[in-house]
C-alpha cells in the first residue's frame, strides 16, 4: 500500500502547494479532496459521487483513525 499525507493548505497558496507535490514523484497524483469552511454546524458532510451529501458521523467506542 502506498504511503499517504493529507495536509491542510491556506487558501492562498493551494495552487503553490499542488503544483509542487505534483512535481515530485510520489505526489504526481495529488489533488483536492475537500475545503474547510467556517460554520454554525458541529458536523462533517461529505459528498457523495453522485453528487448528493451525507453526515459523517462521529466514531464511537476506540477513537481509531478512519482509514479510507
Amino acid at each position: 500500500q502506498p504511503e499517504v499525507q493529507q495536509d491542510v493548505i491556506a487558501q492562498g497558496g493551494i495552487e503553490a502547494v499542488l503544483e509542487a507535490m505534483r512535481n515530485h514523484p510520489a505526489g504526481k497524483d495529488s489533488a483536492i479532496i475537500g475545503e474547510v469552511i467556517e460554520s454554525n454546524y458541529n458536523r462533517v458532510l461529505v459528498k457523495t459521487h453522485f453528487g448528493g451529501e451525507r453526515i459523517l458521523d462521529m466514531l464511537v467506542g476506540e477513537q481509531l483513525p478512519r482509514i479510507c
